[in-house]
């Protein structure tokens, strides 16, 4: 319709999310144990406020020759904010994220990706992350805003 939002571009903005649904169906492309082409990935604990998760950059999510394409780092960077959240008890999306790729991460490095609450409000949570390289460097930062949703919307971290 002419002039009007969609309910996800409303939701994204701030509006109304309690009106949409949300259904873990395991087939997301990062997690989804039911997705053939996905990470597959799983994430635990991290401290009390945050998780983490460990990756293996495969040649097929290359950019340059021999460099992990960017989009993969903020994909798995967003997940592990989402996790965080969810891990909490809060069901959540992502309203905003902003990514900083800082150093170029080589194919076939194990990757450690880390997410932490930083604040929290009644509408919203903040969430910073990072990807650590095995030497202890910090090849990305991320920090977002994921909005809380309500109604039934659940998600597993743990699954068979």
């Amino acid at each position: 319709m002419k002039g009007r939002r969609s309910d996800t571009a409303s939701a994204m903005s701030g509006g109304d999310v309690t009106s949409m649904e949300f259904q873990d169906n395991q087939r997301c492309f990062v997690c989804g144990k039911h997705n053939p082409d996905g990470l597959h990935l799983d994430f635990e604990p991290d401290g009390t406020a945050g998780v983490r998760t460990i990756f293996t950059i495969p040649e097929r999510f290359q950019g340059f020759a021999g460099i992990a394409h960017g989009g993969i780092l903020a994909t798995i960077l967003d997940e592990c904010m989402v996790h965080t959240v969810w891990l909490s008890g809060t069901a959540a999306v992502t309203a905003r994220f902003e990514v900083r790729l800082l150093r170029p991460v080589p194919i076939g490095q194990q990757v450690t990706f880390h997410a932490r609450v930083s604040r929290e409000s009644a509408r919203g949570v903040e969430v910073e992350a990072h990807a650590e390289l095995a030497d202890g460097t910090i090849a990305a930062q991320s920090k977002g805003l994921l909005v809380k949703v309500g109604g039934g919307a659940t998600r597993m971290l743990t699954q068979d």
